[in-house]
């Protein structure tokens, strides 16, 4: 259960932290198409997040990024959506 709690927070975490900083709060727009897709979008950049952090001190211990192809590729996917 302590995993259940750490995975709900750390989700609660990433999506008021990224609202905060590039988006809008999901309850702003009336449509619920539209509440879906962002919150869809905010899931998706909260797994290219985890891939990317999953491998970050190996990075900062001078590894380059092209050894781990999924966290390259999820580090491009949050260059695209955070732009």
């Amino acid at each position: 259960q302590v995993d259940g709690i750490f995975a709900f927070c750390y989700k609660v975490m990433f999506e008021s932290g990224y609202l905060t900083l590039f988006g809008k709060e999901l309850g702003d727009d009336k449509s619920q198409a539209h509440q879906a897709a962002q919150k869809a979008l905010v899931l998706n950049t909260l797994e290219n997040f985890k891939e990317f952090d999953k491998i970050f001190p190996a990075l900062v211990a001078g590894l380059p990024i092209h050894v781990f192809k999924s966290a390259y590729s999820a580090r491009e996917n949050l260059a695209k959506t955070m732009h």
